[in-house]
């Protein structure tokens, strides 16, 4: 647990730039994505987007920032490989030899954060995610994991992902896409929150792509939230 309060993680620790003005300005909560380190690999540049030419630099910055941080979390760079800058089809195998990649990644350089899952559910389908869920933790058994849910679980598959874990995430984006703006889709995210604390009351919830004041407050009950909203 991170404590009584929901923490706001400042995401876009992976540039240089944005790493400097967090730490400048005294942040302790950081997300940084895993994307640039290891999209090489499957032939996609990730650098120097990021700011840095230099990935031993970089890496050795990014563990230093871990260091001196209250709680780091590393995304795993899905969205953008399926939705973002780098969309394109992938298949069961690219998707597997990334997850392989991102805990070799953690494993090699000992990353002390907490991963967020290859939540693939929108590609390879629910039951196919629950294999990769399965096949990630064993693969980082030091590290915890924010399993993640999406609409394509439905009830069923929420209940047995907090059945399952002590660390869920609810995407913020997605909810808006789903209900639609305005308090629609907060009123949505409030729902579930409030459903997975009261099933499991030690459940920590992590709040992706979220810094709506209203959801901030209304669920100041969950344990994380993070955004590049600040970089604005």
């Amino acid at each position: 647990m991170l404590g009584r309060n929901l923490k706001v993680h400042f995401a876009g620790a992976e540039q240089i730039g944005l790493f400097e003005a967090a730490m400048f300005a005294g942040v302790k909560y950081q997300l940084f994505t895993v994307f640039s380190f290891i999209s090489e690999k499957f032939g996609i540049k990730g650098f120097p987007v990021v700011g840095c030419k230099d990935k031993e630099l970089l890496l050795r910055i990014i563990k230093e920032n871990i260091a001196n941080q209250k709680h780091t979390i590393m995304d795993s760079g899905l969205f953008t490989l399926m939705f973002g800058a780098h969309a394109g089809k992938r298949d069961k195998t690219f998707i597997y030899k990334w997850a392989d990649e991102l805990a070799n990644f953690v494993n090699s350089n000992r990353i002390d954060a907490t991963c967020v899952e290859v939540d693939c559910q929108k590609v390879l389908g629910v039951e196919e995610a629950w294999d990769m869920r399965y096949h990630l933790a064993k693969m980082l058994p030091h590290n915890r994991i924010i399993n993640v849910f999406h609409i394509e679980d439905g009830k069923k598959g929420l209940d047995r992902l907090i059945e399952y874990g002590d660390y869920i995430a609810i995407s913020v984006p997605e909810m808006r896409i789903v209900y639609g703006t305005g308090t629609a889709y907060e009123d949505a995210v409030i729902r579930f929150s409030k459903y997975i604390k009261k099933k499991k009351p030690d459940m920590d919830i992590h709040l992706l792509g979220c810094t709506s004041k209203r959801l901030l407050q209304e669920c100041n009950f969950c344990t994380s939230s993070d955004s590049t909203s600040w970089t604005a």
